[in-house]
């Protein structure tokens, strides 16, 4: 109450309320109207009241920000391979920037394909600094996701504490299949059932239950090579005797040491069927056996087959 320290004058004197900008806040804060009235008395009784009305209308809440810059861009596609990573433990980083320009503070939230949402924190709003929002994969994880081979879109948003969203960006990773280069299949032959021998005579393949099949589906197919070395010798099943020198690949004797019984070097993808014409055209694998060395009886032989990839020739 403020009194007149001048009564009966036709001065106009101040009757002023002040409250600090925490007070008014706190009877505004709920965006309704309110009414702040003044009166006045004279010491005869009589009163006059006036009154104004006051509302906050505080500026449209401006939504917040965000942007992808690492490992690409917003909207860019990164191919993912692990090599690219080890200086990182295997870590594949994705970092977003994003601010709030009026908000107290923000949650982002990322989310891969149409899998479940994840908040990913909150960080103080209010400025226009961009913060860093961070997501780590480990090797496994990440390459859980990738491993079909496919495009996987990550998508980031931010939602500010006065409800804003901003808009949704997103990248793309995928994981390419660079093919392999694999010995798909390797056979058991048989040499038949042989008269022993009076002269030297090569025998040849009469019979396999598969082939040796090569195939090649990589992308950056080089040149390759396939080895061959004797695992065990050829050996008398009843007396166990071996009968070494004997086991060839086309003209080539076979051994304990592995040698190259097949070059490819021609770059290129496909499936090859290195054993095809062994029986037809009487190449390839085959004994060659000299006079007296072998008797009667039951044989077997087991050689180990290896494939390696080659550099390519220009």
């Amino acid at each position: 109450m403020i009194e007149n320290p001048k009564p009966g004058s036709n001065a106009w004197y101040d009757a002023t309320q002040d409250y600090t900008a925490e007070a008014i806040q706190k009877i505004l804060a709920d965006n309704k109207e309110h009414t702040f009235t003044l009166s006045a008395g004279d010491n005869e009784g009589l009163e006059t009241k006036k009154s104004i009305k006051m509302i906050w209308e505080k500026a449209p809440n401006k939504v917040p920000e965000i942007k992808i810059g690492i490992p690409v861009e917003t909207g860019g596609t990164y191919e993912y391979f692990p090599e690219k990573h080890e200086d990182l433990g295997g870590i594949l980083e994705i970092v977003a920037n994003a601010r709030d320009l009026d908000s107290k503070n923000f949650t982002t939230y990322l989310q891969v394909d149409d899998g479940e949402v994840e908040k990913l924190g909150i960080k103080p709003g209010g400025s226009d600094i961009y913060r860093d929002i961070t997501k780590e994969y480990e090797e496994e994880e990440i390459q859980q996701i990738l491993a079909d081979n496919q495009p996987h879109t990550f998508t980031f948003y931010v939602e500010d504490s006065d409800g804003g969203k901003s808009e949704k960006v997103s990248i793309t990773i995928i994981w390419p299949n660079k093919g392999e280069l694999a010995m798909k299949s390797v056979p058991d032959v048989s040499f038949g059932n042989q008269d022993v021998n009076v002269t030297d005579k090569t025998f040849y393949v009469e019979s396999k239950d598969e082939d040796l099949i090569i195939e090649d589906t990589r992308k950056d197919a080089t040149s390759w090579k396939v080895n061959a070395q004797i695992d065990q010798e050829l050996t008398n099943q009843a007396t166990n005797k071996e009968v070494p020198s004997v086991l060839r690949y086309d003209d080539d004797y076979l051994s304990q040491d592995k040698i190259t019984v097949f070059e490819k070097n021609k770059a290129e993808k496909g499936t090859f069927n290195l054993s095809e014409h062994w029986i037809d055209n009487k190449e390839g694998l085959n004994l060659f056996v000299k006079v007296g060395k072998i008797s009667s009886g039951d044989y077997n032989a087991r050689i180990m087959w290896s494939l390696e990839e080659t550099p390519a020739n220009n």
